[in-house]
């Protein structure tokens, strides 16, 4: 039998008729974070600002590294942008492609991609970077649901084979 507070809340739920809403309803176990969003050459449209729903089980030291890592692949994605873009005649190649188009060999093609067969490493960055400037106008101007950074504690470990020897790490946070 549901308590009170459970069927009320389960009233109100069915009395919305877009439930889409909820997902936009920020839990008390989260805090929200914003990104600056960088501004590349060649891409127009962006908003200022990303957005980022935090577990609060993180602890500072965590969030600041989650902050990092996000900024970093900000910062690249600028920069692989602002390559390719070379002075606004989009003729160039970034690092990032370089490098990907020397290692990359097998499994180009994305899930989700119904387009043109990818065939090397370089048109698989620059798919890969249009997809997230998308993904990140979606985020920006809260067009699709909030991205969320889950606390998820395991207490087992991850096996990680390497060469001939079995390494044991233990994951601590996502």
């Amino acid at each position: 039998m549901l308590t009170n507070s459970k069927q009320n809340l389960e009233k109100s739920i069915q009395k919305n008729q877009d439930k889409e809403f909820l997902q936009y309803l920020p839990l008390k176990i989260y805090s929200e974070i914003a990104f600056v969003v960088p501004i590349p050459q060649g891409i127009s449209g962006l908003p200022p600002t990303i957005f980022f729903d935090i577990s609060k089980q993180f602890n500072p030291d965590q969030v600041q590294k989650i902050q990092y890592t996000i900024n970093g692949v900000l910062f690249n994605w600028s920069l692989h942008l602002t390559q390719k873009w070379n002075n606004g005649f989009n003729n160039g190649v970034s690092q990032l492609a370089d490098c990907t188009n020397t290692y990359a060999m097998k499994n180009l093609q994305p899930l989700r991609h119904f387009g043109i067969n990818v065939t090397d490493g370089k048109q698989a960055t620059d798919l890969a970077m249009e997809q997230l400037a998308e993904v990140i106008k979606d985020n920006g101007f809260r067009q699709s649901q909030r991205a969320r950074i889950d606390w998820i504690y395991t207490s087992s470990p991850i096996k990680y084979n390497c060469h001939r020897q079995s390494l044991r790490l233990k994951l601590r946070y996502l």
